[in-house]
């Protein structure tokens, strides 16, 4: 009993495979190509950048170890230009999970995700210290997701848990400032 493929001409079931063939490769290709053509590659804005700067050339802490940085508003970018361009340590590091002070990292961003926590300058401060913070990178206009204006304001309000050390725009450093004795 002959089965449909063995009515067709080999020559024309020969085509219609390479048709299916060539539309199988072709499309992906062509959606790649169109999704390429609207990707723009990440751009480091000037105030980033110097504040990136700013903070490589801080000093070690205490121990000698190089500084450690929490950010807030930069979204997920400061896991790469922290270490990558500054060559300074995250305190949250790039894989929350696996971190020996996850719960505590999770309070930190709960705090700093507009739908986590309020932001609390004296919590904040306290689980900086024991994460060994040595300064906040914030970026007020980047990523509206996060409560940079928030962590900024109360900052200012506690000038005795957190120093503005430099200001660029709408990017701020502040330094953790050791707890009161």
């Amino acid at each position: 009993r002959d089965t449909w493929p063995q009515l067709l001409p080999t020559l024309a079931w020969r085509a219609a495979v390479t048709v299916v063939l060539a539309l199988v490769l072709v499309y992906p290709a062509y959606t790649a190509w169109q999704a390429r053509s609207r990707a723009h590659p990440y751009r480091v804005e000037p105030q980033v950048r110097q504040a990136l700067k700013w903070l490589a050339t801080t000093p070690p802490d205490a121990a000698g170890n190089p500084a450690k940085v929490f950010a807030v508003g930069l979204w997920n970018w400061h896991s790469f230009l922290v270490p990558a361009l500054a060559d300074r340590p995250l305190v949250d590091g790039w894989h929350d999970e696996g971190a020996a002070n996850v719960r505590l990292i999770r309070r930190l961003r709960g705090m700093a995700w507009i739908s986590g926590d309020p932001v609390d300058a004296t919590v904040a401060h306290q689980i900086l210290t024991r994460l060994g913070a040595s300064y906040v990178l914030l970026h007020r206009a980047y990523w509206s997701g996060e409560r940079t204006a928030e962590f900024w304001e109360e900052f200012e309000r506690h000038p005795s848990l957190f120093k503005l050390r430099e200001r660029w725009g709408e990017v701020a450093v502040f330094q953790v400032l050791p707890p009161a004795r």
